[in-house]
């Protein structure tokens, strides 16, 4: 599964896309969307907190209340919801789908 971390609204921003490997499962059955989601918002929320690496490395961005939405090839993309709308509201604002859960 791939998903991708943005740090903005903008859905032409630069972002992360990540793919998550998984060998302890069977690879013909597709994770269901709530563990996609969890998975994604996992592993963008670690990203998005990650340790400096060195004294003039930059701290990681700051992204609040992260929201899953649904982008139109089926990806997840976790983005910050600011105004900590509702998934669905939020995703909608931005043309998306929120997942269902």
């Amino acid at each position: 599964m791939t998903f991708d971390c943005y740090t903005s609204t903008d859905l032409t921003s630069n972002h992360s896309t990540s793919t998550s490997v998984e060998t302890d499962r069977d690879k013909n059955t597709e994770l269901s969307m709530a563990d996609r989601v969890a998975t994604a918002l996992a592993v963008c929320e670690a990203s998005y907190t990650a340790v400096r690496t060195g004294e003039d490395a930059p701290a990681g961005p700051y992204v609040p209340n992260p929201t899953a939405c649904v982008l139109s090839d089926r990806r997840i993309a976790v983005l910050p919801n600011a105004a900590g709308k509702d998934d669905a509201s939020f995703c909608v604002a931005l043309g998306l789908t929120a997942p269902g859960r």
